[in-house]
């Protein structure tokens, strides 16, 4: 009596996971690429989205450039013998500004391309995951440099 009841337990578990993983439940499956959200659009809205997003990566390439050096001063600062607290606060206030420059752009350059779309063409664009986000392991915290976008 009890193994039936413990093979009756087993099959229950196997079906329900079977059931949990097999639904529409969004919950169990992997988000959409952006690619794959992006080739819903016409091909023209399509490239467009692609042109100017590059050219709003292009154009802040300067402050891309800027945030990698003084990542390079703040990395300098913290393994000199004596450390200058002002000057380091400094360096990271600067930092958090050239990174409000690169999101002001690319929001900017979002805001002009969701203008130039349909309400539907703009629901497609209301799926795309927010850009990634930089590493924040321990060994990626003042070499990393990446602030790419999924655009």
């Amino acid at each position: 009596m009890s193994k039936l009841i413990i093979k009756s337990t087993i099959i229950g578990f196997i079906f329900s996971s079977i059931s949990a993983f097999s639904s529409n439940d969004q919950h169990y499956r992997h988000p959409p690429s952006p690619q794959g959200i992006l080739s819903q659009l016409p091909y023209e809205k399509e490239m467009l989205f692609h042109r100017m997003m590059r050219g709003a990566r292009d154009e802040i390439g300067n402050v891309r450039r800027d945030i990698h050096q003084l990542e390079n001063q703040m990395k300098s600062l913290l393994e000199q013998d004596s450390f200058d607290e002002k000057l380091f606060l400094e360096t990271k206030r600067s930092i958090h500004k050239l990174h409000d420059i690169i999101r002001d752009k690319m929001d900017g350059t979002l805001a002009k391309i969701a203008s130039q779309f349909t309400k539907e063409e703009r629901q497609l664009l209301a799926q795309l995951p927010p850009p990634h986000k930089p590493l924040r392991g321990p060994e990626n915290r003042l070499n990393n440099t990446s602030t790419n976008s999924n655009y």
